[in-house]
C-alpha cells in the first residue's frame, strides 16, 4: 500500500477538535492547539484567548458559554486535560450529548473511584497518561471508525 503524506488540507477536510480544561492548564491546552492546528487540523474555539469568563459580567459569559457550546459540538474529538473545573466536565458532557469521542488526558492513570467522574467511563472515551496527544486521538478515531478524509494520515503516523 501506497502512503502518502496529506501536506495541504482545506477547511472541509480538517478534522476538528476542541481543548477542554481548566483554567489552571491553560498554557498546556495553548500547547495542544497549537501542535493539532501545525498537523492541519481545526480547532473549533479557542478559550484560552480570553482566560476567565466569570469576572466579565453575565453578558460576556453568556457569549462565551454559547461560544464553547458551538466548539464542543462543532468538533469531531473533544480533549479534556485535567485536572478540571465545572466548565471542562461540563464541555465533557457535552460532548458526550453530540455523540463527539473524548481523549482524556492525566498525569497519572485514572481508577474508578471517588476521584473521578462517571462519564470518564463512557464508551465514547479514551483515557491516556501518553503525552502524545495527537497519536492517542489519531488511534481513538480510527477505533471507533471515524473516516472523515484522514486514514492517509493514520497510516502514515503508524508506519502502515
Amino acid at each position: 500500500m501506497e502512503h502518502v503524506i496529506l501536506t495541504y488540507r482545506t477547511d472541509a477536510d480538517a478534522i476538528r477538535f476542541y481543548v477542554a480544561s481548566g483554567l489552571e492548564n491553560r498554557d498546556s491546552a495553548k500547547i495542544v492547539i497549537e501542535e493539532l492546528e501545525s498537523q492541519g487540523w481545526k480547532c473549533t474555539y479557542n478559550w484560552t484567548i480570553h482566560g476567565a469568563a466569570y469576572n466579565r459580567g453575565k453578558e460576556f459569559c453568556r457569549e462565551i458559554a454559547s461560544n464553547e457550546v458551538n466548539g464542543v459540538c462543532d468538533a469531531d474529538v473533544v480533549i479534556v486535560i485535567l485536572p478540571g473545573g465545572r466548565g471542562t466536565h461540563g464541555e465533557l458532557v457535552g460532548a458526550l450529548c453530540c455523540g463527539t469521542p473524548v481523549v482524556i488526558y492525566s498525569e497519572k492513570q485514572l481508577e474508578c473511584d471517588s476521584t473521578t467522574c462517571a462519564f470518564y467511563w463512557h464508551p465514547l472515551v479514551h483515557r491516556t497518561t501518553n503525552r502524545n496527544l495527537y497519536g492517542e486521538v489519531l488511534v481513538l478515531l480510527e477505533q471507533i471508525g471515524f473516516t472523515r478524509k484522514f486514514q492517509q494520515e493514520v497510516d502514515v503516523y503508524e508506519g502502515r
